[in-house]
């Protein structure tokens, strides 16, 4: 059996900035394959922020490895972690899907980057409605989240939000700064998982 994971430096100096940044200690949850898998994702929960009413959950620690160009080399530029917003009583969920996008990220060596999908990541931890498909952006309902410095590590945040095929088809015919426009335009309710799809 796999030891309780060694947190590095960098995971603690996230740690403390997820604390100042939900004004408030999160409850953290360690997700790993197996106890025998030395690779793991701590994921913070934080309800009632961004406001009351909702749970936000962070990774810390997808950004102890590389990212990869899709050429198969080391992106240097910036390491990832990522932050998403559920409505109460679907985090559970929403953190199976953050540590499925941190594990295919690390594992897969995928590059994770704004207007990217990641196929059937909700859709396979249960029934969501019409969700299927996480899609990745810059932070937007969660404030402060911005690419920040922990010690020799820069680390970029991105937003996970679920959206239907429907969707995501749509900004493939549009563009996914369409989806966004469509998002704010009719006021879609992202934060809900089990919402019904937009398009």
């Amino acid at each position: 059996m796999a030891d309780f994971p060694k947190v590095s430096d960098e995971e603690k100096q996230i740690a403390r900035f997820l604390e100042e940044r939900f004004s408030g200690r999160p409850r953290f949850f360690i997700h790993r394959d197996s106890a025998e898998d030395d690779f793991y994702v701590a994921v913070a929960v934080k309800e009632d922020y961004p406001a009351p009413g909702l749970v936000t959950c962070a990774t810390n620690g997808i950004s102890n490895f590389p990212l990869y160009d899709s050429d198969g080399t080391i992106y240097a530029a910036t390491r990832l972690e990522l932050v998403s917003t559920c409505r109460p009583g679907q985090e559970e969920g929403l953190r199976e899907m953050l540590f499925f996008a941190g594990r295919t990220v690390v594992k897969q060596r995928w590059l994770c980057a704004p207007g990217i999908f990641l196929l059937d990541a909700v859709s396979r931890f249960g029934a969501f409605g019409d969700m299927a498909h996480l899609y990745f952006t810059t932070p937007f309902a969660q404030e402060g989240f911005e690419s920040s410095m922990f010690g020799d590590r820069r680390v970029s945040w991105l937003t996970a939000i679920p959206v239907s095929t429907a969707e995501m088809n749509f900004a493939r015919e549009n563009s996914t700064e369409a989806l966004e426009d469509h998002f704010v335009e009719q006021d879609v309710d992202c934060e809900n998982l089990t919402r019904r799809s937009s398009v």
